[in-house]
């Protein structure tokens, strides 16, 4: 129901790509994806409930692998703004958030970066060239000439209309909220549990 501060969907322990269950595991990622799409719309529609949501998914690729899904979430993310969802979408690779294209040759992730506010691009191999090109025009090829000498936690940045090289550097907090290790998850759900009960001492 989406009734927590924070919830975390874990996916790693369902069936891996190449294995014999390839049609369940697209089965299971589409009713994940497809009840938190419904609980956002209960939320906003019948418990008229606006309070602003940020949908953070890492590994994109993982969801762009099937095109059903794909081609939902594109679907999904253009109207996101409109339910005032904020959705942050991160990938190791630009070809893997992009997604195989489909029958008609559309790469589903091609919309969703067409549609995006803002864009940061950490270390990129001198492979991925090509498709920076093709995805961010504009981007000067200067700055596309380091992308592969950038450092751990730097990145170029598109922020509106703005161009910035920046230093991500994650706070403690982030560090655990962020972390996939089972003893992170337990800390921040304390964590979080502790700052519930703060918060409504206040």
């Amino acid at each position: 129901r989406l009734d927590h501060a924070v919830t975390v969907f874990d996916v790693s322990k369902l069936p891996q790509r190449g294995e014999k269950h390839d049609n369940l595991r697209a089965a299971l990622l589409a009713i994940l994806v497809g009840n938190i799409n419904q609980s956002i719309r209960r939320k906003r529609r019948v418990e008229n409930d606006w309070t602003p949501m940020l949908l953070l998914v890492d590994e994109m690729g993982i969801l762009m692998r099937d095109a059903v899904i794909a081609s939902h979430i594109s679907a999904e993310f253009k109207t996101a703004r409109a339910r005032h969802v904020g959705v942050v979408l991160i990938d190791q690779d630009l070809h893997s958030a992009l997604g195989p294209a489909d029958e008609t040759g559309l790469h589903h992730g091609v919309p969703m970066l067409a549609n995006r506010a803002n864009t940061f691009i950490f270390n990129q191999l001198s492979s991925e060239f090509t498709r920076i090109r093709e995805q961010f025009p504009t981007l000067p090829e200067a700055i596309v000439q380091t992308l592969p000498n950038l450092g751990q936690g730097s990145c170029v940045a598109e922020i509106g209309k703005d161009l910035l090289f920046l230093d991500v550097i994650a706070s403690p907090l982030e560090q655990i909220a962020l972390s996939s290790k089972a003893t992170d998850r337990d800390r921040m759900r304390r964590l979080i549990e502790q700052l519930i009960a703060e918060h409504r001492t206040l």
